[in-house]
């Protein structure tokens, strides 16, 4: 019934048009680039986080900044990094407004001194500094068009471990962006963050570029 039908990705666009016989106007969410990186900030991060905060260094955490829910695939990050290699940590960030997937998720980070469940954060510098300093970003997001959490972290220049679907592909694109890919599954997330691990200063270097 409506007049002007938006879609925030093609692939959006496409599934609309095939449904529903309509043409949709694309118009994709932005995020700015050529930002200078924020300075870390040490003492803000052990303020905000004083049970652990004082092992969060740079490049020492992978960062997942999402809402805590299973269509964002959280459990199965959490298990796929409890069978890396990696000596660095996982921060989660988000809320989580289910009481059940809250308790799944506790018992999952007890399991593993890596994982650290860090709650919610509403401050925009501490979430910056936070993207903009980590090893690199996990993005478990299944469904939806155009994430702005992803484009976020690919302008701050962030190597992205992605679930492999047609949205995440899409905003991240082929021009060179260090982005890898994973099924739902915790032998395929573990498998993509121990190739990353191995070569996280190249990767790094290049995500920067």
């Amino acid at each position: 019934m409506a007049n002007v039908i938006v879609a925030d990705s093609r692939c959006v666009a496409r599934y609309v048009e095939r449904t529903y016989g309509k043409t949709p106007v694309f118009l994709a969410y932005g995020a700015s680039i050529g930002l200078p990186p924020p300075i870390w900030d040490q003492a803000s991060v052990e303020r905000w986080l004083p049970s652990c905060g004082s092992d969060l260094r740079p490049d020492e955490y992978y960062l997942v900044l999402a809402r805590m829910e299973p269509d964002n695939n959280i459990d199965k990050i959490m298990q796929g990094f409890a069978l890396c290699s990696t000596s660095r940590k996982l921060l989660l960030v988000g809320p989580c407004i289910s009481r059940e997937y809250l308790s799944l998720l506790r018992r999952l980070a007890n399991k593993d001194q890596r994982i650290v469940l860090a709650g919610p954060v509403y401050d925009s510098k501490m979430k910056a500094m936070l993207r903009w300093h980590c090893a690199a970003y996990l993005h478990g997001h299944m469904v939806g068009g155009t994430n702005p959490s992803l484009l976020e972290a690919l302008s701050a220049g962030n190597v992205v471990i992605s679930t492999d679907v047609e949205f995440n592909r899409e905003v991240i694109g082929n021009d060179g962006v260090p982005a890898f890919f994973f099924s739902p599954d915790a032998v395929s997330i573990s498998k993509a963050i121990d190739k990353v691990d191995k070569d996280l200063i190249l990767l790094k270097e290049r995500a920067r570029i």
